[in-house]
């Protein structure tokens, strides 16, 4: 089942309990109806939220006003299965896919629930290995845009692309240029130098045919010479 037809039980059909908390996500403050002794046990963030002394836990409302109610409903499927459900068929809906994972696991970050981030990294791999996709410069660019600099889903999307280079340029996704993130290529080249072996041939630029590095031409050199002879 795709992540994107997941759908949790709302506030609007589910009673507010003592024992349960409302959160209310995105601008439109969508309401879901979640235990709070399942959030706090698997939440840093909620845990400190919802102690006695704040407003939050005597109101029993969280607010994400960040956060859309499709990345939260990922979120509160894992909570309530475990799992984390992915698709396995049309090729261009990987990429959809993989970017709302991607948002999962930014908001992972910021609930400071780090078994869900492991699970969504766990998915990652099996998803690449299984379909043979890996995620695209779009949605890594938006990863590094809600990580931090040593994040291991960094590393995991370096190595993902390192390791599956193949020297014809394709996996930089010639002609979007303009998708890649700096500091993604920056790590993807540190990375490659790391494993790259050094090679045995002697470097072109040491050897006699050094024309390639000239803005003109030999033959243009050549007749510019012939002209000033005359």
């Amino acid at each position: 089942m795709p992540v994107s037809d997941l759908r949790i039980p709302s506030a609007k059909r589910l009673e507010l309990t003592s024992e349960s908390i409302k959160v209310l996500v995105g601008k439109d403050e969508t309401p879901f109806i979640v235990q709070k002794s399942t959030l706090c046990a698997s939440s840093d963030f909620f845990a400190a939220a919802l102690k006695p002394e704040w407003k939050e836990a005597k109101e029993r409302t969280i607010r994400l006003p960040e956060q859309s109610v499709e990345t939260f409903e990922i979120y509160l499927q894992w909570l309530n299965s475990g799992n984390i459900a992915t698709q396995q068929d049309e090729k261009a809906k990987h990429y959809k896919e993989y970017l709302q994972l991607i948002h999962a696991y930014a908001l992972g970050d910021t609930l400071q629930d780090t078994a869900f981030v492991d699970a969504l990294t766990d998915c990652f791999i099996a998803k690449a290995v299984k379909t043979s996709v890996c995620p695209g410069l779009e949605t890594i660019g938006s990863l590094y845009k809600h990580t931090p600099d040593k994040s291991p889903a960094r590393k995991l999307m370096v190595d993902m692309y390192v390791w599956k280079a193949s020297g014809n340029g394709l996996w930089f996704y010639a002609g979007k240029r303009e998708l890649a993130n700096k500091d993604f290529l920056y790590d993807c080249l540190e990375a490659m130098s790391a494993k790259r072996k050094a090679p045995t041939e002697v470097a072109p630029y040491l050897t006699t045919e050094v024309s390639q590095y000239h803005a003109t031409k030999r033959s243009e050199k050549s007749e510019e010479n012939v002209k000033a002879n005359k």
